[in-house]
């Protein structure tokens, strides 16, 4: 009799533990389930402060260029319309248990607070970065020019990306043709004016 209750002892203790571990496994689930949230959460709200940013953008380039804006400083460098604009303060908790109530000022959590930052590569006049390498401010990307468009043009009709490229101030035949040839490894023959690497 008494071995019987000494294995049931023992059946109890490996319920127990197996119980236990259960319960510990749960909890780290649950914990990590949670960080997993939290993480999706901060990620919707990255993206939801870019598209605030982007909104600004349209509402600023809906107005009048030459009055206002001029006015205001301009699209190019400037840090007071495009540096750290305030969407929340961290008034309303975005997170934790305090998410979506109202806290005071002064015991805002200061990760709750969200800004946007509108950034461009800052540089010199012959295109080379300069001082800390951003500035603040818009990239008119219309007046670029695409290359491979170019050399779509080139491969179709020969001599129309030469072309192309020679309306660009300071371009030569031999500027034109170089840079067809850099970006063209498909022909094994150098146009008239470029060169292939062996050169």
């Amino acid at each position: 009799m008494q071995s019987r209750s000494g294995v049931i002892l023992v059946v109890v203790l490996i319920v127990g533990a197996v119980l236990a571990l259960s319960v510990l496994a749960f909890a780290a689930l649950m914990l990590a389930q949670r960080k997993g949230t939290q993480t999706q959460l901060r990620q919707t709200q990255v993206r939801l402060l870019a598209e605030s940013g982007v909104e600004y953008l349209r509402v600023m380039l809906l107005k009048d260029q030459y009055a206002v804006l001029h006015e205001l400083g301009g699209l190019y460098d400037n840090p007071d319309l495009f540096c750290g604009h305030i969407v929340t303060d961290g008034t309303i908790g975005m997170t934790g248990f305090g998410a979506g109530q109202q806290a005071t000022l002064g015991n805002a959590d200061p990760r709750d607070r969200g800004r946007f930052s509108v950034i461009a590569p800052a540089l010199s006049e012959d295109g080379i970065l300069r001082g800390e390498f951003i500035r603040y401010g818009l990239v008119d990307e219309s007046t670029k020019l695409n290359l491979r468009w170019v050399l779509q043009a080139d491969l179709q009709q020969p001599g129309a990306g030469r072309m192309i490229l020679m309306r660009l101030p300071g371009v030569t035949e031999e500027i034109a043709d170089s840079i067809l040839d850099w970006i063209d490894d498909s022909s094994y023959e150098p146009r008239e004016f470029g060169a292939k690497d062996e050169y």
